[in-house]
């Protein structure tokens, strides 16, 4: 019959046991682990490196994007009668090796782009768009036929 001995683990309880396993994964990935959350970091970009929210009223859509430290020049933004789609590339700003070991590396830097469908049609010439403290506002009226009116009742 197989048995183990479970004994160092009864001993360290969940948490110091967790904390360990975190700790050599970190030793032992090393550059490689660096490397990967580079690489989920770049692949999560999409989503992740642009929160977006969406929503209308009876005249608009209106989105906002959180943006920070992204000029305006660096910003595109693209409008179908029913997408949106934003554009821009942080670069990394770390310092490198003028400001010593990076120790972690959170904030992601590359080629951001995120396209949303949008429920209705819009007038794409009377789209507009503004960036105020790092958070991008974008304004798009409603093509007429997408609308609500109010459609007049008469006795028949």
């Amino acid at each position: 019959m197989l048995t183990r001995n479970l004994m160092p683990f009864r001993t360290l309880g969940p948490t110091p046991l967790f904390a360990e396993m975190d700790r050599q994964f970190d030793r032992l990935l090393g550059e490689l682990g660096s490397s990967l959350q580079a690489t989920v970091n770049a692949g999560l970009a999409g989503v992740a490196g642009l929160p977006l929210n969406l929503w209308h009223d009876d005249e608009a859509i209106y989105a906002e994007a959180e943006i920070p430290g992204v000029p305006p020049e660096q910003l595109e933004v693209l409008t179908e009668r029913d997408s949106l789609t934003i554009r821009f590339e942080r670069a990394s700003e770390h310092g490198g090796e003028e400001r010593g070991e990076v120790l972690r590396n959170e904030r992601t830097a590359g080629r951001f782009e995120r396209t949303v469908s949008l429920p209705v049609a819009i007038d794409t010439d009377g789209v507009s768009a503004e960036l105020r403290h790092g958070v991008l506002r974008i304004t798009m009226p409603k093509a007429p036929e997408a609308r609500a009116r109010r459609v007049q009742v008469t006795a028949g």
